[in-house]
């Protein structure tokens, strides 16, 4: 058991030392992969936005517009209902 975690832990330190021995630390540019993925979450978020916002103006519009008194009593008479 001890070996197999000593074997994990130096097959880690070996993976990593590549992180470490970078030579162009101060990097200030960014790649064009970086832009697509930007640009892809945006897109994912404008696409969920869209029906959002159409379901939350109807129910706005639902709360907010009045039914017509005719279509009213219709209603109450077909349901046997009294006000």
């Amino acid at each position: 058991m001890k070996r197999r975690v000593l074997l994990n832990l130096v097959s880690l330190i070996l993976a990593s030392g590549t992180a470490f021995a970078s030579s162009n630390l101060e990097q200030t540019e960014t790649g064009p992969a970086v832009w697509v993925f930007l640009a892809f979450l945006g897109v994912l978020i404008v696409m969920q936005l869209i029906p959002g916002l159409t379901l939350f103006f109807s129910m706005i519009k639902g709360i907010f517009s009045r039914v017509p008194r005719q279509q009213n009593l219709v209603n109450e008479k077909k349901s046997g209902q009294t006000l």
